[in-house]
């Protein structure tokens, strides 16, 4: 089995990444590094958070996940630093913001249904506690 450093595993994620966006099958057989070797070194890479797009399409076609990484990856950064990020992942920072505001609305979405669901289940827990008390030998 052939043993690769950590710098050659990087450099070979960074050409699946933007603005390279290289598939894993044409990498395979550029350098003769096993597909699963590389799709494997693509999904580490993935776990720890970073941007490498689930296919070489357009920044718009990337799934959730990898959205939402590029939001969390750039959200403590300045505009300079954003707008460096963004020409070297293949994005713009309007794709950014629209994305994170996407987030924020799908959030906002959901809170009420959390808030619905807190009520009923206190509600439930009321009627419980009440029903003990009207029949303490059911409980």
């Amino acid at each position: 089995m052939a043993s690769y450093s950590a710098d050659f595993k990087e450099q070979m994620v960074r050409k699946m990444m933007p603005p390279n966006s290289q598939s894993v099958a044409q990498i395979s057989r550029d350098t003769g590094v096993p597909y699963a070797t590389l799709y494997t070194w693509k999904k580490q890479y993935q776990a720890r958070g970073i941007v490498v797009p689930a296919k070489n399409t357009n920044a718009d076609k990337w799934d959730a996940k990898t959205k939402l990484a590029a939001i969390i990856q750039t959200a403590a950064m300045n505009e300079a630093e954003r707008s460096e990020y963004c020409r070297k992942n293949g994005l713009y920072v309007e794709q950014l913001n629209e994305w994170k505001k996407a987030f924020e609305a799908l959030v906002l979405a959901v809170q009420p249904i959390k808030e619905r669901w807190q009520l009923a289940c206190g509600f439930a827990q009321g009627v419980s506690l009440r029903l003990m008390k009207l029949n303490p030998a059911s409980a």
